[in-house]
């Protein structure tokens, strides 16, 4: 569990107007810093047995 302060998060109301949804279908999904470096970080521990084809590319840090 991420443990993000209340005042980061939005709770999804009944009328769907506000949440989260991460599309991980995109390119670019943009998390508040205290979500993202973890599930970086998650990430990165999780796919270290893989062999990178390229280099990496500046706006990505995983």
């Amino acid at each position: 569990p991420l443990l993000v302060p209340e005042s980061e998060c939005h709770d999804v109301i009944a009328n769907g107007n506000e949440g989260v949804i991460v599309d991980s279908g995109t390119f670019v999904t943009r998390l508040v810093q205290l979500a993202y470096v973890p599930m970086r970080d998650a990430f990165q521990a999780g796919t270290m047995q893989l062999n990178c084809t390229t280099s990496g590319f500046s706006l990505f840090a995983t």
